[in-house]
């Protein structure tokens, strides 16, 4: 009997992928808006509710962040008040940038197709960027920024046209639909088809400006920090707590692992060491077996350090240990 099913299906723009395992518990769902031109670093303050340090400044991109950062915090209050989350299960929901996509992460208990669907379809029931208004000027001069209207309706039509594009829906954990893959295919049809029933698109705006950020310089990643893609950056991170037992700060930013902390070169000397890279991939992910896809899986996912696009990639083979040893070790050369 295999450990885990894979189900696919496509309704209009939404792509939709579940990743059964009976190895998981629960459920986790990542939903991922495109978009080209957005700030980790900004989106981060934002959710930290941390803005002082940078208070007053404008970098590139910053209106849109806000904007997309009012997206997730209006859908956020709404799926978790008592009685949605006495429906659901859900434990929490998060944001985060990466690899061009805006994506929205749902951490729930209750691993059922009707949780599931329930989830979904609110999160695009509640994605209604016409309505931020408020809450995007509000964001705005919490930053020290002053907002305009022509600037938010310029955000809020590439926020519109966002939610037009291909947007991956990817849920991963304990959740079967079916014993079947045509009734496991009608089911997750009927998640994606109750989504976009529920969805209605805000009207473009009018009159328009592009926002004054657009002409200043984006915030500059430091240089303590190293390129990802894929999963190498949620490799590495779960390497660093390792061996510094979680004193070492790290953040994935604008597709680079950024290190917080002092002493970067020589931490990167120690993580460079194959024999000790290799001896820690085997004694963390060798136990796993056959549930080892799915393990990586759901941990990068509720870590917020993946997109489901990637998820989807991955989730399509077989993962071995020497494949997250290999991705390592190319991260970090």
């Amino acid at each position: 009997m295999t450990s885990y099913v894979v189900t696919k299906s496509k309704v209009k723009n939404l792509d939709g992928k579940v990743y059964h395992s009976r190895f998981l518990s629960g459920i986790t769902i990542v939903i991922s808006i495109p978009c080209t031109t957005l700030d980790s670093h900004i989106l981060s303050q934002l959710k930290s509710r941390r803005c002082e340090e940078d208070k007053g400044v404008l970098y590139k991109n910053t209106e849109l962040t806000v904007l997309f950062h009012a997206l997730h915090a209006d859908i956020c209050s709404k799926l978790t008040l008592p009685g949605s989350v006495k429906s659901t299960g859900i434990t929490g929901v998060d944001c985060h940038y990466y690899n061009k996509h805006f994506n929205l992460v749902f951490r729930v208990g209750k691993g059922t197709g009707s949780a599931a669907r329930k989830i979904v379809s609110d999160a695009f029931k509640f994605m209604k960027p016409g309505t931020l208004r408020s809450s995007y000027e509000l964001m705005l001069r919490s930053m020290g920024l002053k907002p305009k209207r022509e600037e938010f309706n310029w955000c809020l039509n590439q926020l519109n046209s966002c939610l037009k594009a291909d947007i991956c829906v990817f849920v991963v954990g304990k959740i079967n639909l079916g014993k079947t893959d045509s009734i496991r295919s009608d089911k997750l049809k009927v998640i994606l088809n109750s989504a976009i029933s529920k969805f209605t698109a805000s009207k473009n705006e009018s009159p328009s400006s592009v926002p004054d950020s657009q002409n200043n310089p984006a915030f500059v990643t430091p240089s303590s920090s190293m390129s990802v893609s894929g999963l190498n950056g949620f490799y590495v991170q779960e390497y660093i707590k390792i061996l510094t037992k979680s004193a070492y700060l790290t953040e994935i930013a604008n597709d680079k692992l950024v290190f917080h902390s002092p002493r970067f070169e020589g931490l990167m000397t120690r993580l460079r060491k194959k024999d000790a890279l290799k001896r820690y991939v085997t004694q963390k992910y060798g136990k796993t077996k056959d549930g080892l896809t799915a393990v990586v899986l759901k941990t990068a996912a509720d870590n917020c350090a993946v997109d489901a696009k990637t998820l989807f990639s991955v989730s399509s083979k077989v993962l071995k240990i020497s494949d997250i040893a290999d991705a390592m070790i190319s991260a970090l050369k």
